[in-house]
């Protein structure tokens, strides 16, 4: 059986190994540009999206996919929308997989907000915001000029911050708990923006931030379509197998 993986995550990658030497399945990979994981050489790996709606159907009926396994990030909802799309004329098998929302507790300083603009408005003068959000979201932060804005970003980049108050942070991970609370006290750090994408990968920023008491503006994800959803990759390799 001919399966598409959607890739972006930690759960796409770990999907992708354990269907790698089942010789039932016929397993093609869709993966970002930059993602920098080992995938399976042995596998059909495409790299970058698909452009138009009209173009990846075309491209799954030449195919012959019969599953999507929709493992992209929880905030690619583009592609997701698109996915549903097509399976309205495609008779197709599809599921959503999706890690566990992060839950605030009571030691947690979180105000939810719907995007960058909102979470904005948030922040008082003379604040130092911390942006875990990537480059996407800086253009709904540039109007704070009386807020300094701190962008932490992967790889050193060409342009220039945005913004004429604040700066890139270049730093991969992973990170550590005592890590993100040396950064966000060396930097004065008030208050810290992110997508709630969940997964324990990003979490010790929230954690320091629970330490140090700061304020965070948790960005809930987009709505879905519906399709059926599964948290974690054994899961997502069950479903696969119960259609083999």
């Amino acid at each position: 059986m001919k399966i598409l993986v959607l890739g972006g995550s930690h759960e796409a990658h770990g999907i992708a190994l354990g269907l790698a030497d089942d010789i039932c399945v016929s397993l093609f990979l869709s993966i970002p540009r930059d993602d920098q994981r080992q995938w399976p050489e042995s596998r059909e790996i495409r790299v970058g999206g698909f452009g138009s709606g009209k173009y990846f159907e075309d491209w799954m009926r030449a195919s012959r996919i019969a599953s999507i396994v929709d493992a992209r990030h929880p905030f690619a909802s583009d592609l997701t929308q698109m996915v549903a799309q097509a399976l309205r004329r495609l008779d197709i098998d599809v599921v959503r997989v999706l890690r566990a929302e992060w839950t605030a507790s009571c030691d947690d300083k979180w105000t939810f907000v719907e995007n960058a603009t909102d979470a904005a408005k948030n922040f008082p003068q003379g604040a130092c915001v911390f942006l875990a959000t990537g480059r996407r979201d800086l253009c709904g932060f540039c109007a704070l000029k009386d807020r300094r804005l701190l962008c932490r970003v992967k790889s050193n980049a060409p342009e220039e911050f945005p913004c004429p108050n604040g700066g890139f942070i270049y730093a991969a991970g992973p990170f550590t708990v005592a890590s993100e609370r040396a950064l966000f006290e060396r930097r004065n750090v008030d208050w810290i923006v992110t997508r709630n994408s969940g997964g324990d990968g990003s979490w010790p920023k929230l954690a320091a931030a629970r330490e140090l008491g700061l304020s965070v503006a948790m960005i809930r994800r987009p709505p879905m379509p519906s399709v059926p959803v599964v948290e974690t990759v054994d899961a997502a390799l069950d479903w696969v197998r119960r259609r083999l």
